[in-house]
């Protein structure tokens, strides 16, 4: 019988492998956004028009355009990309998209529903091994995965209770939970605990430049440390709750927070809790107190998933500016947008009113 014992090393080493200690050059700041609003299109979608009108096409205002329209009205908290497959996740479950019948079919069969609501609430989605897996809150937060059109769920001594947060990659499975964040491979259903316990709940679990980060409710930014196998600040305290996510886009780290979402940058070879931060909220264009449920870097450009809609960062101005077009379906409501995937070569964004997808039509 295969012990604990046994499976930590292999998992270490590998965590090893996955994560480094020394951050590589940042990348590009990204594709130059114009003041006439020009969409730059990711090259995959720019080869498909090139040559039928003589070379490359610009692209007018990009819109956004609900994917199944009729089918397509749902709280959406997740979206993924699961076998060539949409995935969408919100308050009523979850739901798969049909590109060819633009139509979407809800698979909730399995999943417990809460007894406030007929239907089960999905917060995250994430891929591994092969599998979808599912976090489902019904007062606690349970880990589930489908197999193969029913949601399958059995707990066992070293499961982790309370899952908020996932992220596979690379051949590694990682959760966060109330206070911890916990790996293991596809050879193994043993969970390893990462470092020591964490002061509150892990909301986000990112690696980004080799480096395992997890924010918390606390708005507290960890970094996880492969020599000392704990985990440290990555950035000063940010005077934020709920951080939601985390990505690299030039010399910066973006971070959105449920009051307000910053950047921050390394002043020395790590991140650690000298980096220095700024809130975004004092750039052109980006709303004061605004949180960010998402970041995204699409086709060289950044977005931000926000209440009040789609951000786009045009960085020769250092500045941001709504994208929003066809996104509100009610002028009275606010077109809150809560997560981003890529979806055949298009921005895919979750929101309060279902799936959309953006096009830059010529």
């Amino acid at each position: 019988m295969v012990s604990i014992a046994s499976v930590v090393p292999i998992v270490l080493a590998r965590l090893e492998d996955l994560l480094c200690e020394v951050a590589p050059p940042p990348p590009e700041s990204g594709a130059t956004f114009d003041a006439t609003h020009i969409f730059s299109a990711p090259r995959a979608v720019l080869r498909s028009h090139y040559g039928s009108r003589g070379g490359w096409q610009r692209f007018a205002e990009p819109v956004w355009h609900a994917l199944g329209a009729d089918t397509n009205s749902e709280t959406t908290y997740a979206v993924h990309v699961h076998q060539g497959n949409l995935f969408a996740a919100g308050a009523d479950g979850v739901r798969c998209y049909d590109p060819d019948e633009q139509t979407w079919t809800t698979l909730n069969a399995g999943l417990a529903q809460p007894l406030w609501s007929k239907n089960p609430t999905i917060t995250a989605l994430a891929t591994f091994d092969e599998t979808l897996y599912a976090v489902l809150w019904n007062g606690v937060h349970e880990l589930f995965w489908l197999d193969p059109f029913t949601w399958q769920w059995q707990p066992d001594m070293t499961a982790p209770a309370q899952v908020r947060s996932v992220l596979a990659v690379d051949g590694l499975f990682f959760v966060g939970t109330n206070n911890a964040v916990y790996v293991r491979t596809a050879d193994t259903m043993f969970w390893t605990p990462l470092g020591q316990h964490l002061a509150s709940t892990v909301k986000t679990l990112s690696i980004v430049d080799g480096h395992l980060f997890a924010g918390t409710f606390a708005g507290k930014l960890y970094r996880y440390h492969v020599a000392t196998a704990q985990w440290v600040l990555a950035v000063p305290p940010l005077g934020m709750q709920f951080i939601h996510a985390v990505q690299r886009f030039g010399a910066y780290l973006y971070i959105g927070g449920e009051s307000q979402t910053v950047r921050c940058q390394q002043t020395s070879a790590q991140w650690d809790a000298k980096a220095t931060c700024s809130a975004l909220s004092s750039l052109q264009g980006f709303p004061k107190q605004s949180a960010t449920q998402d970041v995204m870097v699409f086709g060289g450009q950044l977005f931000a998933a926000t209440p009040d809609g789609v951000l786009q960062f045009t960085p020769s101005q250092d500045a941001w500016h709504f994208v929003n077009d066809g996104l509100l379906p009610d002028a009275a409501d606010a077109p809150y947008a809560f997560a981003f995937t890529n979806f055949e070569q298009h921005l895919v964004a979750g929101t309060a009113f279902g799936v959309y997808q953006l096009d830059a039509g010529l």
